[in-house]
C-alpha cells in the first residue's frame, strides 16, 4: 500500500509542478509587452512547445516513479530470495538431523515450497515492471526528441526572414 500512495504522491507533485511551471511561463508571458506582438504562428508554437514540455514533464515523472517501485520490487524480490536459501538450508539441516523429526521437515518443506512461489510471484512482478519501464523510456525519449525538433524548428523559423508573396511585391 505505501508503494501505491508514493508513486501517486510522485505523480500528484510532478502534475502540480508542471502546472505550476506553465503559469509561471504565461505570467512571464504576459509580463513583457515591450516586446514586439507576436504572430498567430508563434503563439502557436510556444503552445505547442509548452505543450510537450508539460507533457515531457508528466512522463518523466511517471517514469521516475515506476523506477522507485522497480527498485523496491527488486529489493523485495532479493530478500526473499535470500529467504528461500536460508529455509532450504534449514530443510537440509533437518534432513540430516540424527533423530529425524518428520513434522519438522514437513513444516520447513512447506515453508520452502510457499517461499518459492512468492520468489516466482515477485520474479513475475518484477518482469511485468521492467517491461512497463521500458516502454516508459521509449516514450520519454520520444517526446524529448519531439520537443528538442520543435524548439529547433522554432528557432530556425524566427532565424529566416519571412516569405513575401507575389502579391505584395508588385504593389
Amino acid at each position: 500500500m505505501f508503494r501505491v500512495s508514493s508513486a501517486a504522491l510522485t505523480t500528484l507533485l510532478a502534475l502540480s509542478v508542471t502546472s505550476l511551471a506553465g503559469a509561471q511561463q504565461a505570467s512571464r508571458d504576459t509580463a513583457h509587452h515591450s516586446q514586439a506582438p507576436l504572430t498567430r504562428d508563434e503563439r502557436h508554437d510556444r503552445r505547442t512547445i509548452s505543450a510537450d514540455s508539460t507533457k515531457l514533464h508528466h512522463d518523466i515523472a511517471v517514469r521516475d516513479s515506476v523506477r522507485s517501485a522497480v527498485e523496491a520490487d527488486h529489493d523485495r524480490t532479493h530478500a526473499a530470495t535470500l529467504r528461500a536459501d536460508s529455509l532450504q538450508a534449514a530443510l537440509a539441516a533437518a534432513r540430516k538431523a540424527t533423530p529425524r523429526d518428520s513434522a519438522a521437515i514437513k513444516r520447513d518443506l512447506a515453508a520452502l515450497n510457499q517461499a518459492k512461489r512468492a520468489l516466482d510471484q515477485d520474479l513475475d512482478r518484477d518482469k511485468q515492471a521492467q517491461a512497463k519501464l521500458v516502454a516508459i523510456n521509449h516514450k520519454v525519449d520520444r517526446e524529448s526528441n519531439a520537443t528538442i525538433d520543435a524548439r529547433r524548428d522554432l528557432r530556425g523559423d524566427r532565424s529566416t526572414p519571412p516569405h513575401t508573396s507575389s502579391n505584395n511585391r508588385r504593389q
